[in-house]
């Protein structure tokens, strides 16, 4: 296990506190004011591999034995299922906030990919199953809760297997600008993407 500290400058949008490393997996302790009330900091590890990116809300206990937590995560490798939960949950309130869908600007297939989404969530919500999504979370020996984990394994390795290098490259673009246009090329054939995944991780509110 790599391991390093990290003491960012404080800031209202946060600071990474630590780094572990297990083999291709980089494990960040993200520490920032807590996305719904701003009064307390929430803690979220950030878990990144190539491409793959995924987003667990930890609590300070875990964050003091955060070698344990990521060591036990690693073991798992539990799904954020709840995150990826709360992000849907969010847009759809978002969007749906007058009791119907204002999305200005949106591409209509993605209105009707969210719209979905949202009949499906008040479907399950009614009948009990949504909630046991989060309290059974990653729980793969429920037959109902597995089948969307399974869904999400799915997603997941579809991602990995044809579109990564174009994240890859979206990634280098970003930095490319950051950089400076001088150095866009160099950023596209070596990038440095800790930034640019952590602001993608940063904004999901779990």
């Amino acid at each position: 296990m790599d391991k390093t500290q990290r003491s960012a400058p404080a800031s209202s949008s946060g600071r990474i506190e630590q780094r572990i490393e297990i083999g291709d997996t980089v494990n960040e302790l993200y520490a920032a004011p807590c996305d719904r009330c701003g009064s307390h900091l929430a803690y979220k590890l950030i878990r990144t591999s190539g491409a793959s990116l995924s987003v667990f809300a930890i609590s300070e206990e875990d964050c003091r034995n955060l070698d344990a937590y990521v060591t036990k995560l690693h073991a798992s490798f539990k799904v954020d299922v709840v995150t990826k939960l709360v992000c849907l949950q969010d847009l759809i309130q978002e969007l749906n906030s007058n009791g119907y869908f204002e999305a200005p600007g949106m591409h209509p297939a993605r209105v009707r990919l969210i719209d979905r989404a949202r009949l499906i969530c008040n479907r399950l919500s009614k009948n009990g199953v949504l909630r046991r999504f989060f309290d059974e979370a990653d729980n793969d020996e429920d037959d109902i809760t597995a089948a969307f984990l399974l869904g999400c394994l799915a997603t997941e390795v579809f991602w990995l297997r044809f579109p990564e290098d174009a994240v890859f490259e979206g990634y280098a673009h970003i930095e490319g600008r950051k950089a400076g246009r001088p150095l866009a090329r160099a950023a596209r054939r070596t990038p440095d993407l800790s930034h640019s995944r952590r602001i993608c991780a940063i904004h999901l509110r779990i």
